[in-house]
């Protein structure tokens, strides 16, 4: 008489692997979403930080071209010009923001092409270098020195009257974040844009990641790794 085969089951060993192997690709995926949400909050504080200082850069240029006589500005077009007391003049409300505001690199002023296609520059702070105390090396312009390639933000600011901002860019002076905005006449129209740099030192000195964001951080590794542990000691539970 033959005996039937007894059924197999599976043993305890075998499901505890399974739970084991479960555990492991649910710790993988919160880790990856950990990981991907740290990167996604890093990320968010460098815009909204850089948004900042765009945002900031327009208002010193707003600010500078509003205490700006534009018609006085116009008087200014030749080098021999400079200290005159036309010149004093006209320089002196950018020299004192330029005093109030030391993390700005470069205050000037530029004027789009009258004959030819060259932009060129009239007033700039860096002649007042040694009255700033500026802590960085800079090349002051003379007046109608040719502004060369020029940022599309100012051609645009010229063009439409509009306050405008640059991305991170570099050109003979360095590496910048700038800001424009026009300088009217009295009778409205534009003559001219003040412009403000911020050099790339600066910016980055800036974007120094947020105390908020370092916390949200390692909080959510904690947590992680606390749910991580517990779950791991609840499945090797289970195989013994």
């Amino acid at each position: 008489m033959s005996t039937s085969p007894t059924p197999s089951h599976p043993t305890p060993a075998s499901g505890g692997g399974v739970a084991q192997r479960d555990t492991l690709i649910i710790l993988g995926a919160a880790l990856i979403i950990a990981f991907t949400s740290t990167v996604v909050a890093f990320r968010l504080d460098y815009q909204l930080q850089l948004h900042g200082i765009r945002t900031e850069l327009k208002r010193l240029a707003q600010v500078g071209a509003g205490q700006m006589e534009g018609d006085l500005h116009q008087q200014i077009t030749s080098p021999e010009q400079k200290g005159s007391e036309t010149y004093k003049r006209a320089i002196r409300p950018l020299v004192n923001l330029h005093r109030s505001a030391p993390d700005i690199y470069y205050l000037y002023t530029a004027i789009a092409p009258d004959k030819g296609s060259d932009y060129h520059i009239i007033l700039d702070t860096s002649n007042y270098a040694d009255e700033l105390k500026l802590a960085h090396k800079v090349e002051p312009s003379p007046i109608m020195e040719v502004y060369k390639n020029p940022q599309p933000a100012m051609i645009d600011s010229l063009k439409t009257g509009t306050t405008s901002a640059t991305e991170l860019y570099t050109d003979r002076f360095g590496t910048f974040i700038s800001a424009f905005s026009p300088i009217r006449s009295s009778d409205g129209r534009i003559v001219a844009v003040v412009g403000v740099d911020m050099d790339v030192a600066t910016v980055r000195d800036r974007l120094a990641t947020s105390p908020a964001v370092w916390v949200v951080s390692v909080a959510m590794l904690v947590l992680v790794t606390v749910l991580a542990g517990a779950m791991w000691r609840a499945s090797v539970r289970r195989t013994t």
